[in-house]
């Protein structure tokens, strides 16, 4: 049994040296050394003739190619008692394989991408409490299932609105029947809006739109997570928002323990800030170890032609690339039996036309419509009042959801989008009006 931990995309500084290859061994050579001597040197000449012996060797990872014609993708295996959960930790598994070791100043980039954990030691994780099917099980009345994507407002602007004014945005927004009303992960206890009166207010308004929950931010030290989510469970609050990649992922696994033991009817939502810039850590293995940690919910990624197009000149790929994660956050992991799924969610540069055209794609390209959209400004920034804007969003999401398959020839849309140089080309709301048959 072992542990495994993914690299890619491996480049040495003065990459266009022509000893490029040989430089990539050496890089990876001293990770292994650092990794488990914490030095890069070749050897303890001094420890040796001291000890007489070397038994630390049996720790150093073993370098796994991943594939011959890519030097700069492999995977480190360790030992599998290199790592004790129990004591040590996440955070001290992730700065031992992200930490220091990627500071090597031959080093211009390296990304982790991945992880793979035996299933002994899986066992420490409990994975989420609820999953997709129990954040579904909340939305949907007199057993009739939802069959679209969750929608979520994240109130915007995120800093400086009162609790009156927190009061007045919530109920402007249930009135247009949002699925969910969140904190902003900065908004957290603040003297002018505090977390304890957020709370009871919710709790009030929840009485009155029933449809609409509250998800609040406990982001924050572990005892006052403790504290907070207690907190919540005590005024029927069903949702708590955590940013992960600020309290740590030892942080996220013990509320979830915690709401496991003391049977709290809550679901965990996870937003990791800064993801991409975090340890060199990748999308995937944030996601992947916040599933393993207990997230109900995470942000795994948009498909926004202002971000990503850059980069691709097809939205339909985007959409592919996107599923593509939502599916891992559903999938087995190493195999593993009873790790639930996590429901994935998109926020990022979404708008009531954007949302449609997303949901369409996922609906007829991958017969997907178990998301969520988290809009924040494509909400608070419309030109239209805020329930208006949410009808419209759930409105259109709901109809993309349901189109019958006949609607439209999908393989013309796909290449159609496949071909496009320049998404700027398409008037959006029209281009959808060429598939949708009204609402």
């Amino acid at each position: 049994m072992a542990i495994y931990v993914k690299y890619k995309n491996l480049i040495p500084k003065n990459s266009k040296a022509t000893d490029n290859t040989a430089s990539i061994v050496d890089i990876k050579t001293q990770l292994v050394n650092d990794v488990c001597w914490g030095s890069g040197v070749s050897d303890f000449l001094a420890v040796k003739k001291l000890l007489q012996e070397d038994s630390w060797e049996e720790y150093r990872p073993k370098i796994k190619p991943i594939t011959e014609d890519d030097p700069g993708s492999f995977e480190l295996k360790f030992c599998d008692d290199f790592f004790n959960f129990e004591t040590e930790g996440i955070n001290h598994f992730i700065g031992t394989i992200a930490g220091d070791i990627l500071l090597n100043s031959k080093i211009e980039r390296i990304d982790v991408d991945d992880f793979h954990i035996d299933h002994e030691k899986l066992k420490y994780f409990p994975g989420p409490n609820y999953g997709i099917d129990g954040v579904y099980k909340l939305f949907n009345i007199n057993n009739q299932e939802l069959n679209r994507p969750l929608l979520a407002y994240s109130i915007k602007p995120r800093m400086g609105y009162t609790i009156d004014q927190f009061k007045a945005i919530f109920s402007e927004a249930a009135k247009g029947g949002v699925d969910i009303i969140e904190d902003d992960e900065r908004l957290i206890d603040p003297i002018y809006c505090p977390f304890c009166e957020r709370v009871i207010e919710a709790e009030k308004l929840k009485k009155k739109y029933p449809k609409t929950y509250y998800s609040v931010n406990i982001t924050g030290p572990l005892d006052k997570m403790r504290e907070r989510v207690k907190f919540a469970y005590d005024h029927n609050i069903k949702f708590v928002k955590i940013d992960v990649l600020v309290t740590g992922f030892d942080a996220l696994l013990e509320i979830t323990k915690l709401i496991r033991n003391e049977k709290y009817d809550i679901r965990i939502t996870v937003y990791p800030d800064a993801i991409g810039k975090y340890r060199n850590l990748s999308r995937h293995f944030v996601c992947k170890m916040a599933r393993l940690c207990g997230a109900d919910i995470i942000y795994a990624g948009s498909p926004s032609w202002s971000r990503d197009i850059i980069y691709s000149n097809s939205l339909i790929y985007e959409c592919e690339k996107v599923h593509l994660r939502h599916e891992k956050l559903k999938c087995s992991i190493d195999d593993m039996v009873g790790i639930k799924p996590t429901l994935a969610t998109m926020t990022n540069d979404i708008s009531a036309q954007s949302a449609e055209l997303i949901t369409l794609i996922f609906n007829r390209c991958f017969s997907d419509t178990q998301f969520a959209f988290f809009i924040g400004h494509g909400i608070s920034a419309s030109r239209e009042s805020i329930k208006d804007t949410v009808q419209d969003i759930i409105k259109r999401i709901s109809a993309a959801a349901k189109a019958p398959n006949d609607d439209y020839n999908i393989e013309a849309v796909k290449q159609d989008f496949r071909d496009s140089e320049d998404l700027s080309q398409y008037d959006i709301p029209k281009y959808i009006g060429k598939f949708r048959k009204g609402y």
